[in-house]
């Protein structure tokens, strides 16, 4: 009994000590990242080139029969084949990010200098020593290596870049805001963190600051990226003004769509960050329809849904809107809704187009060689080519019921799109609540790695 006790103890003592370690040195590979920056990320390079088909020899790495890189790819994939066989540092746990200047930087811990050039030799052209570092050229980028660090980067004064970001990290590291290091040295192929207020006012500090995070994995053969809004410190941040969906609102749904989307909202919604995104993309045009709608939009308190189908065998090769079934519905207050359906039918008049009243507050307007129906359905402005009944059976309740916002789209082939693209299709589910966020893509009639497929599709 005590031997086993002895076991069970050096087990957790190694067990901890694996641990301890691994974090470490996580946290060291994040020490020369400024806590300023305006994005950064980890990047398990290994493990991404692995889901892409490579496979490691341990000499080398051999890529996927039967698919052709793109030059600049395959000497990535070379670069970490050379790194991986030399031992000379763990090319799956890389680092970077982007400064105020806009320029890039990676790095990476390595086990030494000497064993770093040595085993880029023959791919780095390297150049000779500059301000005690080792510098040379990969494929229009600079390499630059101390004794214990790598750094490559695109910055057109390397060094003087290296040493400003070193300095400003030695004064601040990303690696002291605990939220965002646990993060960034968490399990996904990819971890992303971007500051919010570093694109406006620089005078919060980092770990007041906004961070959307995003860690992307695949699991279950799908890809999977799920995003939390977090302080430095790794407090959640819920978006103010969301409540969630209003269920009800799928007996809407004919059981044959494939696209829906909605969230809900209070009063205490800042409509002006969707608006403000809109105008500057759209220009004037957009302005000015910005302007006129913000009120509405502003008044819109509950569930706001949109949702859409084929309609015949041509609704993915040609979008026009007979093709399509939709509808949209939003929960306004009454006088909004008469507001707007006042509008709609003196527009409409001096159109010269009669709507048609259904009654039940709803009018149908023959337009695009279709009906389509406008009115208050259940406090709702509803809008759509289809006549609004609450009768429907779909399998969207899982994905929309407790949740604030959630997306599905599902595409059952990306031939009826391309004729000359891969015969399988895809399914895309979102869902948010409480400050985090899910998104899942996933593959139809495919059973290959998804990673591979979709490289494959790309090239």
């Amino acid at each position: 009994m005590k031997l086993k006790l002895f076991g069970l103890s050096v087990f957790a003592v190694a067990a901890l000590a694996v641990l301890t370690f691994s974090c470490s040195r996580e946290e060291k590979l994040l020490d020369a990242i400024p806590s300023d920056v305006k994005q950064a990320g980890t990047v398990r390079l290994k493990s991404v080139l692995e889901q892409c088909g490579c496979k490691f020899t341990g000499t080398g790495v051999e890529r996927p029969v039967g698919l052709e890189f793109p030059l600049r790819f395959d000497r990535i994939v070379a670069f970490a084949g050379s790194l991986d066989s030399a031992k000379v540092c763990d090319i799956n746990s890389v680092a970077w990010a982007m400064d105020d200047k806009g320029d890039a930087l990676a790095t990476i811990l390595i086990s030494g200098r000497e064993e770093f050039v040595e085993a880029l030799s023959g791919r780095v052209d390297w150049t000779g020593e500059e301000g005690g570092y080792t510098i040379g050229s990969w494929c229009g980028m600079t390499v630059v290596a101390d004794d214990e660090r790598a750094w490559l980067t695109d910055a057109p004064e390397a060094v003087g870049a290296v040493g400003a970001f070193v300095k400003r990290a030695d004064r601040s590291a990303i690696s002291s805001l605990s939220g965002v290091s646990d993060m960034l040295s968490g399990d996904g192929l990819m971890n992303i963190v971007l500051r919010q207020d570093a694109f406006g006012k620089k005078s919060v500090d980092p770990m007041d600051s906004q961070w959307t995070t995003m860690k992307m994995n695949v699991a279950d053969n799908k890809l999977v990226c799920n995003s939390v809004v977090m302080t430095g410190d790794g407090s959640v941040t819920p978006l103010k003004g969301m409540c969630p969906i209003n269920p009800a609102i799928l007996g809407y749904v004919p059981a044959d769509f494939n696209m829906a989307f909605g969230f809900g909202v209070t009063r205490d919604f800042d409509w002006r960050v969707i608006t403000d995104a809109v105008s500057v993309l759209g220009g004037f045009q957009a302005r000015g329809m910005m302007a006129a709608a913000l009120p509405y939009l502003e008044a819109v308190d509950g569930t706001i849904f949109f949702a859409a189908g084929p309609a015949n065998d041509n609704a993915y090769s040609d979008f026009e809107p007979g093709n399509w079934r939709f509808m949209l519905m939003a929960h306004l207050p009454q006088d909004k809704i008469n507001d707007i359906m006042g509008m709609a039918r003196t527009s409409l008049f001096m159109a010269g187009v009669s709507p048609r009243n259904v009654g039940d507050n709803m009018m149908i307007i023959p337009q695009y060689g279709m009906d389509i129906y406008i009115g208050n359905v259940d406090g709702y402005l509803a809008i759509g080519n289809i006549a609004f009944e609450s009768t429907h059976n779909n399998a969207l309740a899982p994905l929309f019921t407790g949740k604030e916002a959630a997306a599905y789209v599902e595409l059952p082939s990306l031939r009826s799109i391309v004729p000359t693209a891969p015969a399988f299709g895809f399914r895309l589910t979102g869902e948010s609540g409480e400050g985090r966020t899910q998104v899942e893509l996933g593959l139809t009639g495919d059973s290959r790695p998804i990673v591979r497929a979709i490289l494959e599709a790309l090239l």
